[in-house]
Formats: C-alpha cells, structure tokens, sequence
C-alpha cells in the first residue's frame, strides 16, 4: 500500500510480510531486489529499491494477471544471474531492459501512443529506415518448448505455432524453437512464441535522431510517427535510447507497432506433445517389457514363439 496500485501491508525487505504469487512480474522484480537472511543476499541481483522501475513493474504484472500468466520452476545459484533474470522475464513475455538508470521491463502488451514525432522533431543526424526485417530473423513458424507436467515435468516440444499467411508471404516454412524454462502451461507457451513470431514480422531497427526536447522518452513506449518523406507513418515501440553529451541529441532505435498481433497471439491456444511422441507411462513400460524380452542367447520372445535376430 506504500506504492501507487499496491494494497496490503507487504514490505519490500521484510520477509515476514510478503505473500507467495506465481506471477512472472513480481518474481522478476524480487530476484532483481534479491533475497536476504539475517541482512545477506542469499538468491537474487541485489539491486537496491530505487534501482528497480516499480511503476512499470506493477503494469507488467497486471498484464500478466490479464493474460492468465504464470510461472513455476526453478533458477539455480552459483549461476548466471543475468540469464536466470531473463528466464524469469520471458514466462511473462518480457525482456530485462534499462531506462533512467533504473532496470526496468520491456513487454508484449497493447499500447498507447504518448506523442506523434515529426519532421519538426528530427534533429541533426541520419535517419535510417530498414525496408523490412533482415530475412534472416523473420519467422512464420515457432516451436514452443515448455516444462510439461503431462511428460514427467520434462521439457518437451508442443505443436508449431504457425500463421498460414505468412508461411504462404515467404514461399517456406521459416522455424525457430524457442525453449520457455519457467512455463508449464502449454496455451501460455504458445501465445508466447506467437508474439515471439510476430514480432520478428515488425520493421527495425529504426534510428532516428531527435532534439533535446525528446530527453525524457524511455524504453518501451509507444510513438506515433509522422514522417511520410521517410515512409514512416505507423506507431513505433521504444528499443533503445542515447543522448549525446555534446550536443543533448537524443537517438532512438525504434521497431513498428502492429497493434492486430496482440488479439492474434493471445487467441493462440497450445497443443502438448503427441501419444505418439510422449514419454511412455509406467503401465505402458511393462506391458512392453513383459512383450518384448531380449535373452542372452539372443532370441527375441513374444510369450509364446522364439526366432533368432537377424
């Protein structure tokens, strides 16, 4: 209840007060603030408090609540804090990113445009304007692969997420598997990929150079652009953002908004792995091993007739 949004008497800190949730944001955040016993990190990034965007944090976790987002599994220590953080942004469909000076969260989520940039905007510099996304990184087709409790709470391989237009747009299925460490659900797996696959359609890296006006944009939020003479009339998500010192010049790298994917992505449902290709039940690897048996001697036996191997 100290936060703009928040309620209850949690406080950051202190551990007899904090409440157990399964939504990707507040994990992100708490293994960034980190974890202490007795005034010790013992799990966790160890930022301090006001290191850490709390306001976007508490928007990315709300969206996650919409989505029906979870997350379950474990991230080990001595490790690599840094991948263990984006596994742990990635079960919400986020990516670690840096604004302000503080860690903040870039997300998948419908946007709002702020402003509208034009020409009037642009300050000294070149403007490029990639025509499409190199054809390397532009997916139609992505695999899911998520801790499937069905399959001994192995990772395991769910059905292609595919977007027939797409597959038909570039002549051939383009596939990528993308491994979620911290999903178990199979429908969040897939609307995850789906955004995955979505986004390598977007055009970027845009770059644009801007006046010193624009200083106080961040990462990950939504601009309008106006600037036909560069075919750029579309709305535009924040990537990336640097000031030159000498002259206060704020460049931006941008990627196009389409706003059509979210609907697309999140009425995207999963399909676990197949019968055919599922881990074998317990049941199962007996009645097998009571059909098939493979002797010393070599002889394959069905509990009934013998022949040799060939």
């Amino acid at each position: 209840s100290t936060f703009p949004g928040g309620s209850g008497a949690h406080r950051l800190g202190t551990e007899s007060t904090y409440t157990y949730s399964d939504n990707p944001a507040l994990h992100y955040a708490m293994y960034a603030y980190g974890r202490y016993q007795n005034g010790k990190l013992v799990m966790g990034v160890g930022l301090p408090a006001q290191s850490i965007d709390w306001t976007k944090i508490a928007a990315y976790a709300n969206v996650c609540d919409a989505n029906g987002w979870s997350i379950f599994g474990r991230v080990f220590e001595p490790g690599d804090r840094a991948a263990n953080l984006r596994d742990i942004a990635e079960a919400g469909g986020g990516a670690p990113a840096f604004s302000g000076g503080l860690l903040s969260v870039h997300y998948n989520a419908p946007q709002t445009a702020l402003a509208t940039i034009t020409a009037a905007d642009l300050g000294p510099g070149e403007v490029s304007v990639p025509g499409m996304r190199p054809y390397a990184e532009r997916m139609n087709t992505g695999v899911p692969k998520f801790t499937d409790p069905a399959s001994n709470w192995e990772q395991v391989s769910a059905a292609p997420v595919s977007f027939t237009d797409l597959v038909t747009a570039d002549g051939e299925v383009r596939r990528q598997e993308w491994p979620l460490n911290l999903v178990k659900d199979v429908d969040q797996a897939a609307q995850l990929v789906a955004y995955r696959v979505l986004d390598s359609r977007e055009r970027a890296p845009i770059e644009l150079t801007l006046m010193p006006n624009w200083r106080a944009v961040r990462p990950g939020e939504c601009y309008t652009l106006d600037l036909p003479d560069y075919g750029l009339e579309t709305d535009v998500i924040v990537l990336r953002k640097e000031i030159d010192p000498k002259t206060l010049a704020v460049k931006l790298t941008l990627q196009t908004e389409d706003p059509d994917k979210h609907a697309l992505a999140l009425a995207v449902t999963g399909t676990g792995p197949s019968a055919a290709t599922a881990p074998l039940s317990s049941e199962d690897r007996d009645n097998l091993g009571n059909w098939l048996r493979l002797p010393r001697a070599g002889i394959l036996y069905d509990g009934g007739t013998s022949a040799d191997i060939p």
